[in-house]
Order: structure tokens, then sequence, then C-alpha cells
């Protein structure tokens, strides 16, 4: 039986969403945060790869269920990783014209600005008193021919394209930035892979016909606190070096 899952996710730090640097660099990046943040809970379940799965693998073992993909696959972006260090991204697109989404349920409300400026102003660790119609981040909204360095150099994972493609669906490639505790409420998602390049997201699943009683509005962060832990049927911090991969609706 398929599932299709409703989400919420937290960026626990600030994330770029492999190089074999050494273990305290953070591409420029800072993940300064809150302790809460950092929650060790985790328990979707882990494939540790070493080798590049399958499309008849993934389908046979994994098509049911939300995993995180650990090992081989996360050697294939060393490039899109390299180029997503902050000094090169400044540098490529920092006076480009970004569109931020509003960070609630339904992202209705656009705003832009240029690229230097979200980060120097908005990826500031985000606090829980904040309103999520009120915080913007950079998720989505892609013109893939002004960001062609990073979607060019990003190699897809085989098992997912293929399945994708044999189930009559197209994938798209989405590039986001999100500062410390953004994020977006609980919402509806379908079949979809999401690579950390750099820092940690933090996933909460929750089985379909489980409606979580939430305000779509309020911050993401908010709902790690109201929302009984328990409630989660899945809950995950995805780190760099490792991808997760949500279950088809």
């Amino acid at each position: 039986m398929k599932h299709e899952f409703h989400l919420i996710h937290i960026f626990a730090v600030l994330v770029v969403s492999l190089a074999l640097e050494r273990d305290d660099y953070k591409g420029g990046w800072n993940d300064n945060h809150d302790s809460w943040l950092t929650t060790q809970r985790c328990n979707i379940r882990k494939i540790h790869q070493k080798s590049v799965m399958s499309a008849d693998e993934f389908r046979k073992y994994f098509e049911d269920e939300p995993v995180i993909i650990v090992g081989a696959p996360a050697v294939l972006n060393v490039k899109t990783r390299n180029l997503c260090q902050k000094s090169e991204l400044l540098k490529m697109y920092g006076d480009l014209n970004v569109t931020l989404s509003s960070a609630n349920t339904f992202s209705h409300a656009r705003r832009i600005v240029k690229f230097s400026d979200y980060v120097d102003q908005y990826l500031n660790q985000h606090t829980l008193d904040q309103v999520a119609n009120e915080t913007w981040y950079l998720f989505g909204d892609n013109n893939h021919s002004e960001w062609k360095e990073i979607f060019q150099s990003y190699i897809e994972q085989d098992f997912f394209y293929d399945h994708e493609r044999l189930n009559g669906r197209e994938s798209s490639l989405s590039f986001g930035i999100g500062g410390s505790g953004s994020g977006v409420p609980f919402h509806v998602h379908g079949p979809g892979f999401s690579e950390v390049l750099w820092g940690r997201k933090r996933w909460f699943l929750m089985p379909k016909g489980v409606q979580p009683d939430f305000d779509p509005d309020e911050t993401t962060s908010s709902h790690f606190f109201i929302v009984p832990s328990a409630t989660y049927s899945l809950q995950a911090c995805v780190a760099s070096y490792k991808v997760q991969l949500n279950a088809s609706g």
C-alpha cells in the first residue's frame, strides 16, 4: 500500500537543500543555533548504501516508506556541494534577484530581493515569536537558466529518476537555502528526494488520514513544542552527507 505523508520540516541549522573537507568546515555558513534544534531523535529508517541503488531495488524494498540513505549516493554531488559554499554562491549570484516565499503552510506571499541581501539580512536564527507568514526563505521559484551552474552540476539519483519515469511522472529540481529554525509547517507532500548539501534539516511526517491540530501561520519552530512529540509518526534530522526519500503518495 502506498502512503501519503503530511509533513513539517525545520531547517535545524542553515541548509543549502561531497567534498572531503575537515570535519569542522561548514562551507562558510554560520550554523549558530539553539540546543533544541539538535535533538537526536530519529525514527525514520536509515539505509546504508555501499553502491548506488537501482530503480528495481527501490521499488522492491523502499517504495512504501520514507527512508534516509547514507553512504554512496552523497559522493555524486561533490561539485554541487562545493559550488554551494557561501563565498561561491555570493560570487556567482550576489547581485541576482531571487524570489522568497513566506514560510507558512500555503506560502502564498512572495518577495523579491537581491541574493546577497537575503544572505546578509534574512538568514539570522528565527525566533519562536516570529509568525510563519512574516518569515521569508528561499526555496523553489528557481529560474534554471539563472542558476544553471547549480542545476547543471547536480546529478540526479538514477533510481529515483527512473522510478518516477516508470510511473509516468517527471522529476523537477528545486534549490533552497533556509536560516536556522526556519521551514514550513505541516503540508501535504508527494514523492520526493531531498539532499542536504550543508547543514541539517529536520522532518516530521504523519501518515495519510492523520490531521494534526496546528495553525498554518504559526512559526515552524513553535510546532516543535506545541505538538507533542508522541503525535509524530516519524521524525528525522537529515544532515550533510545524507539524503532522504519520501514515500510515494
